[in-house]
Parts: structure tokens; sequence; C-alpha cells
């Protein structure tokens, strides 16, 4: 015959089981949520930077937040990019910020912006990654990356909490079985 704390016990890990197999087939496929991207070391060929981010959904191709300073440099004056302004994905790995008719802009990428975040270094050369008013005068990125860090999933995070209180039940049960054979 089993002891009152190993029933408690047994009960304990049949509901923290069922519990595990409900938020498994309940659970609705979690889309990622935009990511922040943030500048990182971009400098100008004319001795200017920018920094700041953006936000970014790969799977819906929008941008939300923007804000990214870029500094004076000998060819062209500092700028604002924030999210008043429009931004737009040009293709393959391209993206572009223009708040006016004469101001863009461009980052492109060694590779696509992801759900998954990371390291992203910005393709630096003749006409790839540069800022431009009119596109004339126009300083190009000599340097710098683009960095963001993935979000959990709303699954993710159920499990997550799930895997706690199951940590707090087998704690709990422990507990009251030294009181009940101590």
């Amino acid at each position: 015959m089993r002891g009152l704390g190993e029933v408690k016990l047994a009960r304990g890990k049949q509901i923290l089981a069922a519990g595990a197999a409900l938020s498994i087939g309940v659970a609705a496929p979690g889309h990622a949520a935009m990511l922040t991207w943030t500048l990182s070391n971009v400098t100008f060929s004319d001795g200017g930077t920018a920094g700041g981010y953006f936000t970014y959904d790969v799977d819906t191709n929008t941008f939300g937040d923007l804000d990214i300073v870029t500094t004076n440099g000998s060819v062209l004056t500092g700028f604002e990019f924030n999210a008043q302004w429009s931004a737009s994905h040009d293709g393959v790995n391209q993206y572009t910020f223009y708040p006016v008719w004469n101001r863009y802009l461009r980052f492109r990428t060694e590779s696509a912006l992801t759900d998954a975040g990371g390291l992203i270094g910005l393709i630096t050369g003749d006409y790839h990654s540069y800022e431009c008013a009119n596109c004339v005068p126009e300083r190009g990125i000599v340097s710098g990356s683009l960095i963001a860090a993935a979000v959990p999933e709303p699954t993710t995070w159920g499990m997550i909490l799930l895997g706690f209180a199951g940590i707090g039940v087998s704690i709990r049960a422990r507990r009251k079985m030294r009181v009940a054979f101590g």
C-alpha cells in the first residue's frame, strides 16, 4: 500500500503531465513579433557615423518604430530618420529609409534580416550601403553591422512557466513527504 505522500506526488506528476500535453495540443502557432535592430559601429566615408535602431517584421515585411541619427561628416550634415518617415525593403537584403524626397539612408546586409535576430554585417563599397542628399552628394558606409536579439514566442513562454510550476509542485510534494515520514 502506498503512503499518502507517494499518492500526492504521483497525482502531482499526473497533473503536470496533463497540463504539458494540453499546452502542446492547444497552443496556437506563435507569430514572431517585430525585432529591434540596432546599428553597431556604423561609419561613413566622410567620417560621420550613424546610430540608433529600427523595428522590422520579416513575416509581414513591415517596419515599425525607427530612430536613426547620422552625424556631420565632410560631405553631409547629420540627420535624424524617425518613425514619421517611410522605410522599405527594396529587394534582396536591401533596406532604405527616406524621410523626405531628397534624403536617403540605405543598408545592404550580408544576409537577410530574420526572426532569429543575430549579428548581420553591412555590405560596404560603392552604392551598397550609403546616405545621400538627393543622391548627390553621397557618402558610403565603410563599416558597421546590425544586431537584434530574438524574443521567445508565446508558446515558448508557456512551456517555461509550466516548467517552473512543475518544479514548484515537486518541491512542495517533497516537503510534505518529509513531514509525513519524518
